[in-house]
């Protein structure tokens, strides 16, 4: 076996920064956490703003069954599914950034922005 592997991997490291897949694959990853982040909001947001729209309309507290339902189990399930997701996009977009470029990825991508508009003040 060669002890290439180090080689190997700063050629791999040069060329995801010389590219642009680098600096795409750091974006898609932060937008997906993004994304992720919406949906694990949406849904006990708009439970709770349904909750507080009917105690406007009916000028009390709903009633409400003690323990959660099914369907806020499933709710608060896939809340912390999207969750999950989210932090495991923000991690890899971060460790991406960071062994690619050296900074973090908001960092990295507006370096990259500033290079791909010709300005190196970044």
């Amino acid at each position: 076996m060669r002890g290439g592997g180090s080689s190997l991997k700063t050629s791999l490291c040069r060329t995801l920064a010389t590219s642009r897949v680098g600096a795409v694959a750091i974006a898609v990853l932060l937008f997906d956490a993004l994304l992720n982040a919406f949906y694990a909001l949406w849904g006990p947001l708009s439970a709770l703003l349904a909750y507080l729209i009917d105690a406007i309309l009916i000028l009390r507290l709903p009633f409400h069954p003690p323990g959660f339902t099914f369907q806020e189990r499933m709710l608060l399930t896939t809340a912390l599914f999207h969750s999950i997701n989210s932090v495991i996009a923000i991690c890899a977009g971060s460790l991406l950034s960071r062994w690619v470029y050296g900074a973090g990825p908001i960092r990295a991508l507006r370096t990259y922005t500033a290079i791909l508009n010709g300005r190196n003040n970044a």
